[in-house]
């Protein structure tokens, strides 16, 4: 058993609790730098469906922008989610820059 499954089974309380517990597990597990495969794994039996949701959603937006329907920089915070679970890129590099407008 390793630490991350071991810390999984702590947070196991927090899925009880339905959907959004699974998601607190997950962020969690997450934040902790289990990569998609790694938390799937250790959650286990439990429904992701936020997962799944997420990595659909950013795969619509990518094909629509690749279309020229969108533009992916409308889009920030979803593609820098979909980009920790696809990619794993670090959750540090959230591009706080693209957060700012001027025109609102």
């Amino acid at each position: 058993e390793t630490e991350w499954t071991t810390d999984a089974k702590a947070l196991l309380h927090l899925a009880l609790g339905g959907q959004a517990g699974a998601a607190a597990a997950l962020g969690v597990l997450m934040g902790r730098g289990l990569n998609y495969e790694e938390v799937t794994e250790a959650l286990a039996g439990i429904t992701l469906e936020s997962l799944v949701i997420t990595r659909v959603m950013g795969q619509a937006i990518r094909r629509k922008a690749e279309l020229g329907l969108v533009d992916l920089k409308d889009f920030p915070l979803l593609m820098h989610i979909v980009d920790i679970l696809d990619k794993g890129k670090a959750d540090a590099d959230l591009p706080w820059e693209a957060f700012t407008f001027e025109h609102i």
